[in-house]
């Protein structure tokens, strides 16, 4: 049936477009089994398109409209109707007439259903898999039971039914012990796997216990054995044995018909293992165990997807610049995808370098979904998908993804550490120091935590506070002599000459050692010294340094933010649109 009420009550009412159900007072749209938040720019114009339904509204109406004395570009409203295509999961329910403008092409109709009902959603049972216990007796085999958690994890994550706690909250319950009432609590989840790896030789034995948290009873255990090189399948088994006793709709993914050798997945074990040990050396072990396991079995793709972000993460960490880093992560991934296009790690690695280094902002969202769909277990990539989002101005969404990350991810504190930094990005600074806060309770030297305070001080001026946490980021780096002295005293004047100084050492040492441009700028800005900042972003932007891919939302520019110079260089990387539509050129 068409709707007949007045248009006025699509502001306040659900409605239907086609199949989907819109919610425009919580700016959410349902389709298939989920809710999908879009920006409320994107809310206002299907309610436009609706109002005129089947008309065809013109593009300078909908700038009338949408964004009244705003002046802004065409891409705006081009991206806001992507928005609104992706977000109603059909693109043809949204029609562009050339040269005119755009119509809504599907059926309009209200609902019954109430703006508060949150949709035709099946509870997802909560599922942790605890560190499993290493029984070799050999401290140096750690890496082999962290690896076979890590990989059950993943499979368990493919069953849609479940809510599988992804690996960083999980590692956490390693060296401490508790009771299960506690994990339950921590968690929210209602059943623990707890178990065992025995490795033997070229033979791996693992060893499972289901229990449930409500009861503290154990409901099921069963133990498995395999050759090392039937590893794969072996996960397999194992997580749809434990599907199978805690939902009917068993979903897990066939065993794997490919085998690996066992030398080679031993090499891509060790590296994952120093791969989450985050640091400039464990990165360096990591990328040579990814490349022993690439030699060793060349048709087995994870090292090869793991070489890649070891890649990234050195560029993105200012140990390697762009022009050495990127083409060997780019390469990485692709070869990675050649042998199995079902890598989740591969998309990741790939939507990394389109997001970072081709400014290509479409690309990479659809890669980390990609990623996401196959690996929902993964908090890592709904970080990265929540950058591109919130650094392209849909901080909505973004925010809603990183508490997606959140809930399969409770203890991991990048998760709460980004989102703090989304918040500050929204200018939204008292969330932000909070949730910050509360990871530095738990993780003192968390060091983008601090960078994250700095930024919420340097908005509220209090110049004091923002130069303890500008020495206490950059002490946890390793370079405490950058501020010599901590002033919680300090007004603005001291504030600016301490960041002024402090460009001043980094730029001299950038003569003789890799420094990121962009970190220097960062420090020439906060001391107000424009012309240097902006001298030194123009040299960020010709190495196309990852950072500036937030340039548009980043406190960091705000004082520069009214200079030609500086909207200039942000139209150039594709953000131009963006940054005036927030009104900040």
């Amino acid at each position: 049936m068409t709707l007949r009420r007045p248009a006025s009550e699509l502001l306040s009412n659900t409605f239907r477009v086609s199949d989907c159900v819109v919610d425009p007072q919580r700016n959410r749209i349902h389709r298939g089994n989920e809710w999908v938040r879009v920006e409320p720019k994107v809310m206002d114009l299907l309610i436009v398109l609706c109002r005129r339904r089947g008309d065809v509204v013109g593009k300078d109406e909908l700038f009338r409209t949408l964004w009244p004395e705003t002046f802004v570009t065409e891409h705006v409203l081009t991206h806001a109707v992507w928005q609104l295509r992706r977000a109603l999961g059909d693109s043809r329910l949204i029609e562009s007439i050339p040269k005119r403008g755009y119509r809504l092409a599907g059926e309009l109709r209200l609902t019954d259903r109430s703006p508060s009902h949150d949709g035709p959603r099946v509870r997802r049972l909560g599922v942790a898999v605890l560190p499993l216990a290493n029984l070799s007796g050999d401290p140096d085999q750690e890496y082999f039971s962290e690896g076979m958690t890590e990989a059950l994890i993943l499979r368990l994550a493919q069953v849609r039914s479940l809510r599988v706690i992804s690996r960083m909250s999980i590692m956490r319950y390693k060296e401490r012990l508790k009771a299960t009432a506690e994990v339950r609590a921590e968690l929210e989840v209602d059943a623990l796997i707890s178990g065992s790896v025995f490795r033997y030789g070229d033979r791996v034995r693992i060893s499972v216990a289901l229990i449930d948290t409500e009861a503290d009873a154990h409901l099921w255990a069963g133990s498995y054995e395999r050759d090392l090189s039937d590893v794969l399948e072996l996960q397999s088994e194992v997580a749809s044995a434990i599907a199978s006793k805690v939902t009917s709709a068993l979903e897990v993914a066939e065993p794997a018909p490919m085998t690996v050798r066992p030398d080679a997945y031993e090499a891509y074990l060790r590296g994952r293992f120093c791969w989450f040990r985050f640091s400039t050396e464990n990165f360096d072990a990591a990328l040579n165990y990814f490349r022993l396991a690439a030699t060793l079995d060349p048709g087995f793709s994870p090292p090869l997807a793991g070489i890649s972000q070891v890649w990234f993460a050195r560029e993105n960490s200012g140990i390697s610049s762009a022009e050495a880093a990127v083409p060997l992560a780019r390469e990485a991934a692709r070869r990675a995808l050649a042998l199995d296009d079902r890598s989740a790690g591969a998309h990741a690695a790939l939507g990394l370098i389109q997001f970072h280094y081709d400014w290509d902002w479409h690309g990479a969202e659809d890669e980390f979904r990609r990623s996401i769909r196959l690996d929902p277990s993964d908090a890592g990539t709904r970080i990265f998908l929540s950058d591109v989002l919130m650094s392209t101005g849909r901080f909505e969404e973004g925010i809603a993804q990183i508490r997606c990350g959140l809930e399969i991810d409770p203890l991991n504190p990048a998760c709460r550490c980004f989102l703090g930094w989304y918040l500050l990005f929204s200018r939204r600074c008292e969330e932000a120091v909070r949730e910050l806060e509360n990871v530095i309770l738990g993780e003192p030297a968390f060091g983008a935590a601090h960078q994250g305070l700095w930024g919420a001080y340097f908005q509220e001026r209090n110049w004091g506070m923002a130069l303890r946490e500008a020495r206490t980021f950059f002490s946890i780096r390793g370079d405490a002599a950058l501020f010599p002295v901590d002033a919680m005293d300090a007004d603005e004047s001291a504030y600016r000459t301490a960041m002024r100084d402090a460009a001043r050492t980094l730029a001299e040492r950038s003569k003789t050692i890799y420094v990121p441009n962009l970190r220097i700028a960062r420090l020439f800005a906060h001391g107000n010294d424009h012309e240097s900042a902006l001298r030194f972003l123009e040299a960020a932007f010709a190495a196309r340094e990852s950072p500036l891919v937030h340039l548009a939302v980043s406190w960091d520019w705000d004082d520069i933010a009214a200079d030609p110079r500086f909207l200039d260089l942000v139209k150039r990387i594709g953000l131009g649109a963006l940054f005036a539509s927030a009104g900040r050129g």
